[in-house]
């Protein structure tokens, strides 16, 4: 599994300053969140990442694109934003591969990638 495979998730969701978003897609290198209020492109958020049958996870990550920002609209995809995360502890890695090998692969070529920042 590559940190930039993506996989549609159900029952996973995070919490960024208070406030609880569902996931749409996850993968070990980041995940797409979706908010009609997203945080700033390029801020750096410590986000609580609720996986289902596990304790959260705590991790720290960056707002890589936003699904709405001027030249970034994917209809595809709710409002909302990707968010890359560059480092993950060892348990909290295992338990979203573990997850990831249950869910679909979002299959296609991405509109964008957004790991990619």
């Amino acid at each position: 599994m590559k940190p930039r495979d993506r996989y549609f998730v159900d029952g996973v969701s995070c919490v960024v300053d208070g406030r609880s978003h569902r996931v749409a897609n996850l993968g070990t290198g980041g995940f797409f969140a979706e908010t009609d209020r997203p945080p700033q492109l390029g801020q750096v958020l410590v986000i609580e990442l609720r996986l289902p049958h596990r304790e959260s996870c705590r991790v720290v990550g960056q707002v890589s694109w936003i699904n709405g920002h001027v030249g970034q609209r994917v209809d595809e995809l709710p409002p909302g934003f990707g968010v890359r995360l560059p480092r993950l502890d060892r348990p909290d890695r295992e338990a979203i591969e573990a997850l990831l090998k249950h869910s679909a692969p979002v299959l296609g070529p991405s509109l964008h990638d957004p790991f990619d920042a």
